[in-house]
């Protein structure tokens, strides 16, 4: 008798957990059929989940993995129902200045050059896609559209990861200009090593900060440009020098945009953030603080909601180089991109609640099972739930993974 009670107490202990865990997933899956919407069918009723408080904010977020086609097409939905709404003026960009400018340029002339200028410098990253190249191009068009001051600009926080490139458009600002003998010796210096730009880049800011002067003769009105580029130049030395690259490289972010507060009013022309997915926590993860919680921790002021792009067995191209660093792969030393499966849904939770297309679910509304949940959120904070972090959720099932731009 003893033993059979041992054994339906044991049994019980067992089986609780497996039922708390269905029952829980059923929970899941409930709030979320009853909080989303499929935003690729036409007529979708967004305010079934678009609390109205989203339209109030200055800052939206849209955090993505890189290089997955099916993103590239959402977020395009999401994009256009957004500026509809709100009219932001901002595309905020997970790239350097050198990006913005070329960026711009493009959507001032329509000159395609320019845009090929920034998908050649970056060749060998997963934005350089043919998905993202395609995005560009109909962004270009949608803000062709739109009256001449309502038009959508570029703007840059992070630092400058194609250094070569932004140390040839520097060279190219002091073409042509009355450089003293006692200056600007590096114009003539052949670079090659990244050590080699390091150490010059670094003496360079030094000069610049020793002689403001002497560079504002020189530069006249592309002085600002200049010493912004170089000290971004020394911000991707300095993050790679780091114990946490992350955790620099999104501190560093936070400098650029104290800059770009000084000429840009994001309280009255809002932005849009499309950044690879932990840029847009709006909350500290355990090892890192990340760009969209320090702008919100610096500036309260402005009301950010954050969009998480959630993936449900789907392929990613990555770079065979960083596998290689990683270390996870062995790969064809003749392969430069891999397609990789890629997945976020925890036990297809958000596929069983999902349409056919994207589906945007609201996590925060009142009373969501959310605000007690830690699913979702890489390394999160002990004392922090999955709200914290975002609002929203945008599912993207079954997207095979972007080509390379190029090929």
């Amino acid at each position: 008798m003893k033993f059979r009670l041992l054994l339906f107490i044991l049994l019980t202990d067992l089986m609780l957990p497996l039922h708390l865990n269905a029952q829980s997933t059923k929970q899941y899956v409930q709030y979320l059929k009853n909080n989303s919407i499929d935003i690729k069918v036409t007529g979708a009723d967004w305010d079934k989940v678009a609390d109205s408080s989203i339209y109030r904010s200055e800052i939206f977020w849209v955090g993505e993995a890189h290089a997955i086609q099916y993103s590239y097409d959402a977020v395009w939905i999401l994009f256009r129902y957004l500026h509809a709404k709100t009219g932001f003026k901002y595309y905020l960009l997970e790239s350097g200045y050198f990006s913005e400018l070329y960026l711009n340029k493009y959507f001032d002339t329509g000159d395609e050059n320019y845009l090929k200028m920034v998908f050649n410098a970056t060749k060998g990253t997963m934005g350089c896609n043919k998905d993202a190249y395609e995005f560009y191009r109909k962004l270009y068009s949608y803000n062709q559209e739109l009256d001449k001051e309502n038009r959508i600009e570029f703007l840059s926080i992070d630092i400058e990861h194609q250094y070569v490139e932004t140390d040839q458009y520097i060279r190219s600002l002091f073409d042509n200009r009355d450089l003293p003998k006692d200056s600007c010796d590096f114009i003539n210096i052949f670079l090659s090593k990244q050590g080699e730009y390091k150490n010059l880049y670094h003496k360079l800011a030094d000069d610049m900060k020793a002689h403001p002067d002497k560079y504002q003769t020189i530069l006249q009105n592309e002085c600002f440009t200049t010493w912004y580029l170089v000290r971004n130049i020394n911000y991707l030395f300095r993050a790679h020098n780091s114990a946490n690259f992350d955790k620099t490289r999104d501190s560093l972010m936070l400098e650029n945009f104290k800059i770009r507060l000084l000429t840009h009013d994001f309280k009255k022309s809002k932005a849009f953030a499309y950044f690879g997915t932990s840029h847009c926590y709006l909350d500290k993860t355990k090892q890192v603080d990340w760009i969209a919680s320090l702008i919100k921790k610096y500036s309260p002021a402005l009301k950010s909601t954050s969009i998480m792009m959630l993936y449900s067995n789907c392929k990613r191209m990555i770079p065979a180089w960083l596998l290689r660093k990683t270390g996870h792969l062995r790969i064809s030393k003749n392969k430069d991109f891999v397609n990789v499966t890629w997945e976020s849904d925890s036990k297809n939770i958000l596929r069983k609640s999902s349409g056919e297309g994207y589906t945007l679910f609201n996590i925060a509304k009142k009373g969501s099972i959310f605000t007690s949940s830690k699913k979702f959120v890489d390394n999160i904070a002990d004392a922090q739930f999955t709200t914290d972090y975002y609002q929203y959720i945008l599912l993207i099932k079954d997207s095979p993974a972007s080509i390379p731009y190029g090929n």
